[in-house]
């Protein structure tokens, strides 16, 4: 192969990765609320389950599960946090 087919070969490339990063970028914007509905959920859904499973275990009152719920609320927090400021 010659230098010029390898570079437009890449400048092909390059233009077809450009595209797909402002899709993907469009997707992001679009579908952060039901990202951030699902962590907030998700996160109280699981740590209210943990949380009944001790319950149950050690034949205890419901504090567990509310402890788990708000560990849980409190993680889906976090996550939202690291998805929305620290990626790009």
């Amino acid at each position: 192969m010659k230098k010029e087919e390898i570079r437009s070969k890449l400048l092909n490339l390059e233009k077809k990765l450009n595209i797909n990063k402002g899709y993907n970028i469009k997707n992001k914007k679009f579908n952060m609320p039901v990202m951030i509905i699902t962590e907030l959920f998700a996160g109280i859904i699981v740590g209210a389950t943990i949380g009944y499973l001790i319950d149950k275990f050690f034949k205890t009152l419901p504090i567990f599960v509310m402890l788990f719920s708000v560990f849980g609320f409190f993680a889906s927090l976090l996550n939202i946090y690291r998805n929305l400021y620290t990626r790009k």
